[in-house]
């Protein structure tokens, strides 16, 4: 008689090619699943991403590695440059843009009068 262990050992077989991703057109692979680079002198990592549990290759593209140190600096100086700028240009759309929210008045909006005309059951008059 053999135990469970032997008998799931002799159940398992070695997969090789359990990383290999297939083609990107594969439902298997998210369509977020983009790498960058090909190519002599960087590399691109595969992450694991938790969101994409749904699909059977459920990675990311990481940030690319590149065997010379200065080209890795200037791609990461361009990166945080570029970010840098997009913030900068949607914190100044916020300042420029205020965004208020209008209290209605103490005792409420009345109802009958119409969306948007300001009239309260108090005063009868505009807000």
């Amino acid at each position: 008689m053999t135990s469970r262990r032997q008998q799931k050992k002799h159940q398992q077989r070695p997969v090789s090619h359990r990383y290999d991703m297939p083609a990107q057109e594969s439902p298997d692979v998210p369509v977020t699943y983009l790498p960058l680079t090909r190519g002599e002198g960087v590399r691109q990592p595969r992450i694991f991403d938790p969101a994409l549990k749904q699909f059977t290759y459920a990675f990311r593209a990481g940030d690319p590695i590149f065997e010379d140190e200065e080209t890795g600096r200037r791609r990461r100086r361009a990166r945080r440059e570029a970010i840098d700028h997009l913030v900068g240009i949607v914190a100044l759309t916020l300042v420029a843009e205020p965004r208020t929210a209008r209290q209605p008045p103490a005792g409420g909006v009345d109802r009958r009068a119409g969306p948007g005309s300001g009239r309260s059951r108090l005063g009868g008059g505009t807000a």
